[in-house]
Parts: C-alpha cells; structure tokens; sequence
C-alpha cells in the first residue's frame, strides 16, 4: 500500500499542487507541504533544516535518516509505503500508526525553564544560533539544565541543532508553542491614575526600586505607533505602586495602569531602550509583548495582537 494510499484510508484528503506543493487535511490538520522528489535517499549529513512545511519523496529510507529528517523538520514518503508527515499545528502521523493518529509535540507542561530558554532562544536567534551558554546566562540556569531541555526541544521537533546549538526550523510554529504552553505567573496588580499614562510611567520609575520595563500597549506605540494606548503595563522585579495618585483596582478592565511583578530574568536581559512621548525607557522584547498583548483588554485588543504577532514573528529581537 502507499503512503497516499494509506492516508486516504486514515480519511486524509490528499491533492498535489501545480507548483510542486501537495496538500493534506486529516482530522482538522492541514499542512501544504513544498515538495522534493529524489531517486537515491540523503546521507544525514545531507539534510539541512526546513524553512517550511516540506515533504521529501524518496525510494527508502533508513532509521538513521528518518531519524535526521524529522529533527530537521521534515516530512518524508518512500515508494515502497513509509511515510512520516508533521503538520505545522504539531500533528504528526506515520503510516505505522494509520489507524491511530497521534499528537506528537513538545512535553505537555512546559516548565519554567524550558519557557525561559525558549524565550531567550526566540529572543537573540538571528544570522548566528545562541550557544546554550548564552541561552544558560540569559535564563538563568546551569548549562547543563539548559543541554536538557535544547535535547528535549529537538525531540519534540521544535528545533533542530548544529554543533550543539539550537536552530529555528520554522519560526512561527516555536513562537505559537511558546504562546500556548509558556509557564509565566507574575504577581499582577491592578491600578488607576487620573493622569495620562506617560506621567504614570514617570510616577512607576520614581517608587519601583528594580527596572522598569513597559510592555504592551504603550511598547507597540513606542515602535510603530498604532493606536492610542489605553493602559500601561510594566513589568519589574519588585515593588508596589502604592501611593498619591494611584489607586488599587480589582480587575484590569477597571485599569489603566498594570504592574506585574517577576522574576523571570529573561524580560529584564531581552529589554532594549525605547523613547515615547520625550522619554526613554526599557521596552520588552516583541515576545514579551506579544504575549502581553494576547491577554490585554479593549475592543480591538485583539487586532492588536494580531498585527503585532506578525511582526514579533517575522523579526527576531
């Protein structure tokens, strides 16, 4: 039977595009994959990273390969019936488990450091890979904690390695699995000020004792102003904002100041220096935002987050 067949059979729709692309939609998960037909099977050594969703047709392959394509991010068939697809979502079905799909992803519950190093790795990956002793300074862990959970990424498909270093293999679907599974629990404190939010920000970095870093909102207006902020969010590493002019709130909807307070070292290593209405400050990075945004208030906040996501995506930090 082959591998078309058998996903035909698994109630898979199968269609092959004009331009080298072949589209699969199984049980809710579809993927276009950029197609690469070859009559002799690559040597591991020969497979290199998949920037998208790419199938590779080929007459066999070894464990030795397999093993290397799917670190690489690829899917493969074989003539003779094998095949291994992952879908962007994470989904990953093989002809040895036709009848019985599985979701193959990253460790069901990530734990803060595995968010950590995640984060420093989305946040400093560019032209050249982090070495995991950057990514161990960054987050705040011993190298060899941070060896485990690069291994554990790789197994779960998120990244592949080079010479030891972790390496983006599709950007967008790392950045959404850390939206998803990210272990983040500040202290959050909820305030209103009569004031505009840049004489809020000036009163934060008078009483907060730790660096102030401003997300959200008021971060995304500082780089690509979009829409008038309606609350300031600032991330530290302790403190209150008790005092004249602030007044404690119970939720976030009745604020327009928030304070979150952490100790993820990561937000304070990953804060560049950003101006706003005649100020300069530290902004977080555009995943910090990101998934600020993601849980920010307002009738188009999540327009907002949408917009941003493509950026904070596209763009390293």
């Amino acid at each position: 039977m082959s591998w078309t067949t058998s996903l035909v059979s698994a109630g898979a729709d199968v269609s092959a595009g004009a331009d080298g692309t072949v589209d699969v939609t199984l049980d809710g998960h579809h993927a276009r994959y950029r197609l690469h037909r070859s009559l002799r099977s690559p040597r591991p050594a020969e497979v290199s990273a998949a920037d998208v969703p790419s199938l590779m047709q080929v007459p066999h392959v070894s464990a030795k390969v397999a093993a290397a394509l799917a670190r690489r991010g690829w899917s493969f068939a074989t003539t003779d019936g094998s095949a291994l697809l992952r879908f962007p979502d994470g989904f990953t079905w093989t002809t040895q488990a036709a009848d019985r799909p599985e979701q193959v992803v990253a460790p069901p519950r990530w734990s803060h450091g595995m968010s950590r190093v995640v984060h420093a790795f989305l946040a400093t990956a560019a032209a050249t890979p982090p070495t995991q002793t950057a990514l161990a300074e960054l987050a705040g862990l011993t190298q060899a904690r941070v060896s485990t959970i690069v291994r554990d990424l790789v197994r779960a498909g998120l990244v592949s390695a080079k010479h030891g270093r972790p390496v983006v293999t599709n950007r967008d679907h790392l950045v959404d699995e850390w939206l998803k599974r990210r272990r983040f629990d500040p202290i959050v404190t909820y305030w209103s000020t009569p004031g505009d939010l840049a004489s809020a920000l000036d009163t934060a970095r008078k009483r907060l004792p730790g660096p102030v870093i401003v997300s959200g909102d008021v971060a995304v207006d500082a780089r690509a102003p979009h829409r008038r902020p309606g609350q300031l969010l600032i991330l530290t590493h302790a403190g209150s904002l008790a005092g004249p002019g602030m007044l404690p709130m119970l939720s976030a909807e009745e604020a327009n100041v928030v304070l979150a307070v952490t100790d993820d070292p990561v937000v304070a290593a990953a804060a560049r220096d950003a101006e706003w209405r005649g100020r300069t400050f530290l902004a977080a990075d555009p995943l910090q935002v990101l998934w600020d945004l993601q849980v920010a208030t307002g009738t188009d906040a999540t327009q907002s987050a949408d917009d941003w996501h493509a950026r904070a995506v596209r763009v390293p930090a």
